[in-house]
């Protein structure tokens, strides 16, 4: 199993699933989020994760 991060500028990242602990796909795809992202709630349109340092929106993750 994959977890599949889809970044803004149409880029796809996979991550290997870690079977080796016990948390399920949910978590560890949002635990990725927040290293590689960070939340901005500016309450209007463009609030959203966001990579660190970048003005690219992270879309968020599906596992497969």
């Amino acid at each position: 199993m994959k977890i599949l991060m889809i970044i803004g500028t149409g880029a796809i990242l996979t991550f290997p699933m870690d079977k080796s602990i016990e948390a399920d796909c949910f978590e560890q795809g949002h635990s990725i989020l927040q290293n590689i992202s960070t939340y901005h709630d500016t309450g209007n349109g463009d609030q959203g994760w966001y990579l660190k340092g970048k003005p690219i929106q992270v879309a968020g993750w599906y596992c497969s």
